[in-house]
């Protein structure tokens, strides 16, 4: 075979590594996104007072989702490492003293919010007639989202040994679970909105049991609980999972200040945009998932002091993105009428949200690449970067949009920000790119040194 083919070959074997561990990852995101709006529909038929309290605790949730979303990619990231030095004792190690990281954060994170659930709902201006079943409702809630440490740790180590399907299982599980809880017990036998902590605990408990299960084949049993203490969690904690967290609270605030803008426009008007951005959170799950799932070689591939693959991987990882969004952004950009029509049945709503994808949709090439690679960097160790460029680009859009759309007297001018910031945004890789590389073979030397060379690379398939 010759120089050429090897190469063509070895292309070939990576592409397809970064498609088998992105589509299931592609498909857990997608559940998760979906999840909270199935419950949210599913509350919303058993009463307005059963929708209106999970409406106010979404706010206290999205405090405890950054706390799964940091440890979710710490742990990933350190065990993928850990895999591809060979170093599989490592794999229990550090999953086990995440699990016992996780807890004692979650522990302390659930203790916060029951004794600030009273300040929550002051300031979400908590009717007088729901104040008590409010606070019941967020302290029990979680409760039970605590519980939910176990199964993501779980599904994290799955994904960092290359078993995103396995992880895939556990994620499915949780979200089957938690949905058919409400569906049979909240709405089925009348339990009402406190089905809901029920439901959450009940379906963590089982995910877990599901996840522990899938691990032993990775060798976790009873006894690997004994294994010592080590602070390789916290460091990566550190690095991986606080710029992470960050992110996600940034792009939470970022679709508040969004919706500031669009509000004076009118309830139509916040209607469209809302379900635009709702239907915009799926858009973004392949990014994520081709991010991740790149990350997760170039860690393996870390691990293993395998520097001459890094620039394969990741221009790799980037072409797929390229080519599965350039595909999206015709799809969306030219069926927008579609989605508004699906959102909504109200004209004046579809309208403006096939106005937004008009504006936005061819944009989302680029923005696709970029998130794909703002992702690899918050897995390899540059996430308080990817934080910082992510806050002057939300920042910029957020000032500049404000600015259009006054002067325009159209929320147009805040899509048409949103468009062109996607557009020039992308002109980072520029600086981003040999940033990455530098970064990967900075650490290549100090991975490689604590072992030796592996012959051949771990699988990445389940």
């Amino acid at each position: 075979m010759s120089v050429s083919e090897a190469g063509t070959e070895t292309a070939r074997v990576t592409r397809r590594a970064v498609l088998r561990l992105g589509v299931p990852v592609i498909i857990a995101n997608l559940v998760n996104v979906f999840l909270p709006f199935v419950v949210l529909a599913l509350m919303g038929r058993m009463s307005d007072e059963a929708i209106y309290l999970r409406s106010l605790f979404l706010p206290m949730s999205q405090i405890f989702v950054a706390l799964l979303i940091a440890v979710e990619m710490s742990n990933q990231v350190v065990v993928a490492i850990a895999r591809g030095s060979g170093r599989d004792r490592e794999v229990l190690s550090n999953t086990v003293n995440m699990m016992r990281l996780a807890g004692v954060g979650g522990a302390v994170l659930v203790a916060l919010m029951m004794l600030s659930a009273p300040l929550f709902a002051e300031l979400l201006g908590v009717e007088p007639h729901a104040y008590e079943e409010f606070l019941s409702f967020a302290r029990w809630t979680s409760l039970a989202l605590f519980l939910q440490v176990g199964p993501a740790v779980c599904a994290s180590t799955l994904r960092g040994v290359g078993r995103t399907q396995a992880a895939m299982v556990v994620v499915a599980t949780l979200a089957a679970l938690e949905a058919g809880g409400v569906l049979v017990i909240g709405l089925g036998a009348g339990m009402g909105p406190m089905s809901l902590p029920v439901s959450i605990a009940v379906a963590s408990a089982t995910a877990l049991v599901v996840g522990l299960a899938l691990l032993r084949r990775e060798g976790m049993t009873p006894a690997s609980w004994r294994l010592p203490l080590s602070a390789e969690p916290v460091r990566w904690l550190g690095r991986v999972g606080v710029p992470v967290a960050g992110t996600h609270l940034l792009l939470s605030g970022f679709t508040l200040a969004q919706m500031t803008i669009i509000g004076s426009y009118g309830p139509l008007v916040v209607a469209g945009f809302a379900a635009a951005s709702t239907f915009q959170g799926v858009l973004l799950q392949p990014a994520i998932a081709l991010g991740t799932a790149t990350a997760i070689l170039l860690n393996q591939q870390l691990g293993a002091g395998r520097k001459d693959q890094y620039a394969r991987t990741l221009r790799l990882g980037v072409e797929t993105s390229a080519v599965i969004y350039a595909l999206l952004a015709v799809a969306v950009w030219s069926g927008g009428g579609l989605i508004g029509a699906f959102a909504s049945s109200t004209p004046e709503i579809a309208a403006e949200t096939a106005r937004f994808f008009a504006i936005v949709g061819l944009s989302y090439l680029f923005m696709g690449v970029l998130l794909t690679l703002f992702t690899i960097m918050e897995q390899i160790g540059m996430g308080f970067l990817a934080l910082a460029l992510n806050i002057v680009f939300f920042a910029a859009i957020i000032v500049v949009g404000w600015y259009a759309s006054g002067e325009l007297a159209d929320p147009a001018g805040l899509y048409w920000t949103f468009s062109v910031g996607n557009v020039t945004g992308s002109l980072c890789l520029t600086v981003v790119v040999p940033l990455m590389m530098r970064r990967l073979k900075s650490r290549t030397a100090t991975a490689s040194s604590q072992t030796p060379v592996p012959e051949a690379p771990p699988a990445a398939a389940d």
